[in-house]
């Protein structure tokens, strides 16, 4: 028995603790894919798992942010943290209210799938999305 419990905490150990999400609150919107929350009284960027969005000075760009403002400005979130960008940005697969962020961006023609970087098995299904919202 405690062979078991012994085996059982070394693979909880060699986990990798990017499968774990965090809460944390929205405190801005940089634009359609970058948001800013706070977590642990730490402010922390977050650039949105998975998709690529107009930069504000693009067509839609404006259109964009503003979707991801009304979707979580100021609301709770959780944060499943994927990777560290080279801007030392937190690539994250945000959720609010259960749902995917970048997925409901995309689903609104907001967005498109990064295919290059999204690589779980859920890209597939955002991709159908993205045609649809075409």
């Amino acid at each position: 028995m405690h062979c078991s419990r012994l085996t059982f905490l070394l693979f909880l150990l060699a986990i990798p603790a990017t499968c774990f999400s965090w809460p944390a609150k929205v405190v801005s919107v940089a634009d359609g894919d970058t948001i800013t929350v706070l977590h642990n009284d730490q402010k922390k960027e977050i650039r949105l798992y998975g998709i690529d969005c107009p930069e504000k000075e693009q067509s839609h760009g404006e259109q964009a942010k503003a979707l991801t403002t009304a979707l979580v400005s100021g609301r709770n979130v959780d944060v499943e943290q994927k990777d560290i960008d080279r801007y030392d940005r937190v690539v994250g697969l945000v959720k609010v209210d259960g749902q995917s962020l970048s997925e409901l961006i995309v689903q609104n023609g907001y967005a498109w799938v990064y295919t290059k970087y999204c690589k779980e098995k859920f890209c597939p299904d955002w991709v159908k999305l993205e045609s649809v919202a075409k």
